[in-house]
């Protein structure tokens, strides 16, 4: 239990020492009161301390205090306005107003001299032609080969002949026509062979023995042959006349 506080005055009276007296007597009546419980120990008795506990002022709980306010910071001292700069706005700075001045100025001056005093850049050069692609040549075709040689043989003559002393040769002679193939010719050949073989034969008649037999005339007598052939011939001519055989019998 609570012990109770001395009092101020113990002569005093009022309210403060009436209510000290009760408390006094609610203690001894609540220590009489434990002492019958605790001798008797009978349910009256502790519903009796229980009521006397429940109207006891005492022993109610005291209310909380609420916390005293936060203290707010203090203000600043005032300073006075000599100290303090004044911040003047953008546009009236002096500065400002010099560097935007400055760089405007500059930017002038840049556009003057790209517009009006730069010199204009060379044109660059054209491009160079394209090479000239000479087109391939075409292809030749290959000339023709030359018509082959046609060789013509025709029947032996016998040629009767008489020597130096009188005496009576057979003079054999086999040859052939050579010409340059040609259709028109070999017809033409082909159709003339009996004028052809008698015109030989009567040149040879002509010639004498020795001039047949001689074998540096075998070229002249060659030409002659071939002349007499070339007489008979309108499409075409041959190109020479070839010995096969030359006997004298």
């Amino acid at each position: 239990m609570v012990p109770a506080p001395p009092p101020d005055d113990p002569g005093a009276t009022g309210p403060r020492s009436q209510a000290f007296v009760a408390e006094d007597s609610e203690q001894t009546k609540a220590k009489l009161d434990d002492a019958e419980l605790s001798t008797t120990g009978s349910p009256r008795a502790l519903q009796k301390v229980e009521l006397d506990l429940d109207d006891a002022p005492f022993l109610e709980e005291e209310e909380e205090l609420p916390p005293p306010p936060e203290e707010l910071p203090k203000a600043p001292a005032p300073q006075p306005l000599g100290d303090v700069p004044v911040k003047l706005p953008l546009w009236k700075n002096k500065k400002v107003i010099l560097g935007a001045a400055a760089l405007l100025l500059i930017l002038i001056g840049f556009c003057g001299w790209w517009f009006f005093l730069r010199a204009d850049e060379p044109p660059p050069p054209p491009p160079p032609p394209p090479p000239v692609v000479e087109p391939p040549k075409p292809v030749e075709p290959p000339p023709p080969p030359p018509p082959a040689d046609i060789f013509v043989p025709m029947a032996p003559f016998l040629v009767e002949k008489s020597d130096e002393k009188g005496a009576t040769k057979i003079l054999s002679l086999k040859v052939k026509l050579v010409y340059k193939e040609d259709p028109r010719l070999a017809q033409e050949i082909q159709a003339k062979t009996f004028s052809l073989r008698d015109g030989l034969y009567y040149n040879l008649k002509n010639k004498s023995f020795a001039l047949l037999t001689d074998k540096d005339s075998v070229e002249q007598l060659r030409d002659e042959l071939r002349g007499v052939v070339n007489n008979y011939l309108n499409t075409g001519q041959i190109d020479q006349i070839l010995f096969e055989e030359l006997l004298v019998k």
